[in-house]
This record gives C-alpha cells, sequence and structure tokens, in this order.
C-alpha cells in the first residue's frame, strides 16, 4: 500500500470463492492458496476518512514452506544476537552455531537437490545443537494472543464492526496453521458486532471458543472509563458483559480487563469482589508521567476493604522511553521478551511473566511471524526467557498462585489501597464536555425509568419494558467507552454518539411517561398533584406546580406523595438598577457595580455572613 500515513494503516477483508477467511493489512500482507487451484479473490478495502489516491499492489507468489522454516531456524538466533554484549558469553556461543549451521547451506546451483539438502542439514543441525539446548534461565513467558481494538476513537462505531471482521477472521486464518496458538478477547460489544455483521465467522470463532483456543474475558460490555461512569453503570459494564458470556459459551468471566483505561475508581474492588471477579489487568499505569508506580503485581484494596489481585502488563522492547511505559499490544522477539521480564518489579514473588502479544486497531492481532518465532522461543534459547502459549487465565492463576505462596513465606504482601491514578491523559476529565453532561442524564433517567416501571409492573401489573430498557443501557455502556466518554475521540464519532443519546432518551421518556401515567392515574388524589421520587432516600425538593415553584417537603424513597399546589412557594426576588441583589426567605445578596459579592445576610440567624 503507497499512502498509508494518513489513513493510519489500511485494512481490507479478502474474500476467496464468495467466503470472508482473512484480514489483510500493513503487518498481515498474504494469504495462502493452494497451488494448482483456481480461485476468484475480492478485497473489501478500507481507505481511511480521507480524501487521498491510493494504489494497491498485488501479487501471486509461490512459497517453498522448507525455505521459510529454514528462515526463522536462522533468523531467531539472529535476533538474539541484538539482544546480548558481543564480548558475553551468548553472544559468541550463538553466533558460533549460526556460523556451523549457514555452512551446511550449498548456493552453488539455488533450488537444487543439494542446495535443499543443505537448508535441511542447517536446520537440523540448530535443533540438534542450539534449541533446547539451553534452558537454564529461569524466567518464562507466559504469551497470549490479543488485538486491543478502540470501539471508536480515529474511527466510528461502523468502521469498528468492519475490524472485528478484519482482525478475528486473520485469527481463525492463522489458527489453521498453527494449532498451538491461543488468543483472547476481551469486549463482548465486539462478539455482538461479528454476530451481526458476519455470521458465518462468528460461527468459526465460537467453535474456538468451545475448544478453549479462544477465550473470552474482561468481564465489562466494553473496556469502559474507570473514572466518570456512576457505579451503577460499572455494575451494568459487568452485569451485560458476564451475562453475554454465559448466555453465548456457557462460561464465566473472572479478570476485569482494562488496559487502555485512563485511571481507576477505588470503588472499583468491591464492584469486581460483588461480581465474582478477583482478577484485575491494566498497562496503563505504566504511562505515569512522573512517578513509576512501586508495584507490577499487588493487591488492590477498594474503599470497603475488598481486596482483588492486580495484574500490571510490563511488556516493551529497548526502543521504550523511559523505564516506565508498557505496553498491551506486544511482539514475540528476543529483545521483547528478555525487556519484559526486566521490567517486571516482585520477581521476588514470581517467575513468570505475563505478555500479551498482537498489533491492535485494525492491526489484525499476532503475525505469523510472532507465532514462528514463539515456536523456537518455546523449545529454549540461549539467555532468553522461555515462551509458552496460553490463555491468560491460565497465566494469571499460576502467577496468582506463586504470588500467594511467595507472600506466606516472606509475610509481606504489596498493597495498594485507594484509587488508581493516571498521571496522564488528564484533560479527558473536561474534554467535549458534551458527551459527559449526555451520559450522567442517560444514567439518571435510566434509574428514574426502571424504578418507576417496577413500580407499576408490581402495584399494576403492567407491562416491564425490558426490551428498551436493555437497548438503552447498552447503548450508554458502549458510550461510556475509554475513548468516547473522556472526549478523545474524532468529531465523527460524537455525531453518532449524540444522535444515539437522543434516540436512546425519546424512546426512554415514553417507558418513563407510561409509567407515571399509569401510576398515577391509580393513585387516590382528588385531583391533587402526586409528586414521585425516584430516589433510595427521602427527599426534600422544587417542583414546577401550574407555573409556581414549590417546595414539597419529606417524599419517600421511591415513593411519592400528594399535594394540593398551595405547599410552601419557593421565591427568588431579583432588583436590578443600583440596588443589584437577590432575595428569597434565607438570605439576601448585594452585589457591587461589577458584581462581586459585598453582603450575604442571613435572615434566619439575623446576622451578615
Amino acid at each position: 500500500f503507497e499512502g498509508f500515513v494518513p489513513c493510519r494503516n489500511p485494512q481490507c477483508i479478502l474474500y476467496v470463492n464468495g467466503k470472508m477467511v482473512q484480514g489483510l493489512d500493513m503487518k498481515h500482507t498474504d494469504y495462502v492458496l493452494e497451488a494448482d487451484t483456481e480461485y476468484k479473490v475480492h478485497i473489501y478495502y478500507y481507505s481511511g476518512l480521507y480524501d487521498t489516491d491510493y494504489k494497491i499492489g498485488l501479487s501471486v507468489i509461490k512459497t517453498d514452506l522448507r525455505l521459510e522454516q529454514l528462515y526463522y531456524d536462522l533468523f531467531l538466533p539472529y535476533d538474539a544476537l541484538t539482544v546480548y554484549n558481543d564480548d558475553e558469553f551468548e553472544y559468541t556461543e550463538t553466533l558460533k552455531h549460526l556460523d556451523i549451521a549457514v555452512n551446511f547451506l550449498d548456493f552453488t546451483v539455488p533450488y537444487s537437490d543439494e542446495f535443499f539438502e543443505g537448508a535441511e542439514n542447517a536446520s537440523k543441525y540448530l535443533y540438534e545443537n542450539y534449541y533446547g539446548k539451553y534452558n537454564s534461565f529461569a524466567a518464562i513467558a507466559d504469551c497470549t494472543g490479543h488485538t486491543h481494538i478502540d470501539v471508536a476513537w480515529l474511527w466510528t462505531y461502523g468502521q469498528t464492526k468492519e475490524k472485528v471482521q478484519r482482525s478475528f477472521s486473520t485469527v481463525v486464518s492463522l489458527m489453521k496453521r498453527y494449532p498451538e496458538y491461543k488468543f483472547m478477547i476481551s469486549q463482548p460489544q465486539l462478539l455482538e458486532f461479528l454476530k451481526e455483521e458476519a455470521p458465518e465467522m462468528y460461527a468459526e470463532v465460537k467453535k474456538l471458543i468451545s475448544e478453549g483456543r479462544i477465550e473470552v474475558e474482561g468481564a465489562m460490555w466494553v473496556e469502559a472509563d474507570g473514572n466518570l461512569p456512576s457505579g451503577e453503570s460499572f455494575v451494568r459494564q459487568i452485569l451485560f458483559g458476564k451475562r453475554f458470556i454465559k448466555e453465548e459459551y456457557n462460561a464465566d468471566s473472572t479478570i476485569l480487563w482494562l488496559p487502555d483505561v485512563f485511571g481507576y475508581s477505588v470503588a472499583l474492588p468491591q464492584i469486581m469482589k460483588k461480581s465474582g471477579i478477583d482478577k484485575f489487568v491494566t498497562s496503563k499505569m505504566g504511562w505515569n508521567e512522573y512517578n513509576k508506580f512501586p508495584y507490577d503485581l499487588f493487591k488492590w484494596v477498594g474503599l470497603d476493604g475488598s481486596e482483588v489481585s492486580a495484574h500490571f502488563l510490563v511488556g516493551r522492547g529497548r526502543g521504550f522511553e523511559g523505564d516506565r511505559t508498557t505496553t498491551y499490544t506486544g511482539a514475540i522477539t528476543s529483545d521483547f521478551m528478555l525487556t519484559s521480564w526486566r521490567r517486571q518489579q516482585q520477581k521476588e514473588y514470581t517467575d513468570e511473566v505475563f505478555i500479551t502479544f498482537g498489533h491492535g486497531d485494525g492491526g489484525g492481532g499476532p503475525t505469523l511471524e510472532m507465532l514462528e518465532m514463539q515456536r523456537r522461543l518455546n523449545k529454549g534459547v540461549l539467555g532468553i526467557p522461555q515462551t509458552r502459549m496460553t490463555t491468560a487465565s491460565e497465566s494469571l492463576n499460576s502467577i496468582e498462585e506463586k504470588f500467594n505462596k511467595n507472600i506466606e513465606k516472606t509475610g509481606k504482601t504489596p498493597r495498594w489501597t485507594g484509587e488508581l491514578y493516571l498521571e496522564f491523559h488528564r484533560g479527558t476529565y473536561t474534554s467535549v464536555a458534551k458527551v459527559k453532561r449526555y451520559n450522567r442524564k442517560s444514567e439518571f433517567k435510566l434509574h428514574n425509568t426502571e424504578v418507576l416501571s417496577v413500580l407499576d409492573m408490581i402495584l399494576n401489573k403492567a407491562e416491564y419494558r425490558s426490551d428498551i430498557i436493555n437497548d438503552s443501557w447498552k447503548t450508554i455502556l458502549l458510550n461510556q467507552f475509554h475513548d468516547v466518554l473522556p472526549g478523545s475521540s474524532i468529531q465523527a464519532v460524537y455525531d453518532d454518539v449524540f444522535d444515539m443519546y437522543e434516540k436512546t432518551g425519546e424512546r426512554l421518556d415514553g417507558v418513563l411517561g407510561s409509567a407515571v401515567k399509569s401510576l398515577a392515574a391509580n393513585i387516590p388524589s382528588d385531583g391533587k398533584w402526586v409528586v414521585f421520587n425516584p430516589n433510595g432516600f427521602e427527599a426534600t425538593d422544587v417542583i414546577n406546580c401550574d407555573g409556581k415553584s414549590v417546595t414539597v417537603h419529606n417524599i419517600p424513597p421511591m415513593g411519592w406523595t400528594v399535594i394540593d399546589g398551595t405547599e410552601e412557594e419557593c421565591r427568588v426576588e431579583v432588583a436590578g438598577g443600583t440596588d443589584r441583589t437577590i432575595e428569597n426567605k434565607f438570605y439576601k445578596v448585594v452585589f457591587d457595580e461589577d458584581f462581586d459579592i459585598i453582603s450575604i445576610f442571613d435572615k434566619r440567624e439575623q446576622r451578615e455572613v
């Protein structure tokens, strides 16, 4: 592809003989076809939101798989050389084996019998004398395939539905070639998109889930912002996420997976524990601007004392800035495995490091090269942690077991009590204030709709509109994604989001209005006013009654009271001109000519305050 910079990774869906088979992108550039067969190929291409001309180059190449394997057999030791200093034993020993191996190659007549015999002998030498002969490195790198997909960011929800098809079809394609390959999907919303948009591919994914090769984890419906949603929204994120996983795959989710979220509320450990979730995963705290977080493995304690196991992803390579930054889109190279292990703190508690590998955001996840490298690192390579392919649950359970045993031995527990505050992305608290207002208003409206609908169902046997209410919740939960609610997405995203909020609000208004009318019609009021309080506590508030602002006292929680409209009227008098005062029955406030406050008089206490 040419001109890919404005597009941020142009992407395609490849169809062979009418069937979706794989995504193509800057990291996944080929698909394997059997030779001597006729195919009809279609490519559905996404070029981004920019008005740019692109050139797409297509080739058909015949590959000899023997040479492909030889390439990786030689490339991994060569890659390992870049990790060592040239005066170290590991360097000289690895270079020695490479020298011996390549001397088996006969380039006199390329692709001759002698050439392939030499290639076979070169690989054979490395497997007999190098791979698996140096298993002395103490650490193990647990590798889980993953592709972090922002549900909306520099693209809209509509494009994400296609990113999901591209990325997950690539996973399925590679799993057919690599039976050891394990992959993790973290957001049920993405699977629902796939189910709706590409049911045949979804069926293949679901089959791999049933076989234990694809793991569905993460608990939340989407990877939501960790600060701005209400407590109830956090609960619903988990409820909708775990329910989908249970109904679709008969599985549970015990990991809260939020690798890219901009800080984490102190309320989360309590909500997690009460939801059957005992593990928390992120890497974002490694992005702190000033302070390196003291732990990568620790017990996270919430407001009420609830305690969960926290795991920070520590994946990084030598090119990363400073000593803090980590990533959730790792690679499988000698450097990445070794640097990630070195970055992990609390080594005295475990000999394992958990790494997710694969390109994100439409990058299609793991590549063939990563899977080939893993096969060889899994056998054992001099001076590099030995890899093994695991699910996230397998790795985290193993790490936690060792972690807890070493807590018992040492009597010391790495523990953090309180909020996980991220020293980065702080502008997300104020960016695009409109989306934050819509979210909060929608949370209130959903709460009120549910409370009054339940009252109407109990008292009047009315229908509870779970279809509209659940659909509305899914819209609100979707828009709490960690680039949408914080305000870090492009304008095109918000054009869609604001429209979604408006339509959802209208549907909820219909349900809410129907419940209020039904309830009011069945409450003896003698023509008076019925005032509802949808809150869980007794309330005194001001309502609009026939154009008057009336104060209504002591309305019972999730109940109502009947008034005749003659209750105490709430009035504020404003005097203009030179008086410049605002006055009610409690206070008189006086301003000077610049409208600075110069007096606040408390009428009840009869004194200046």
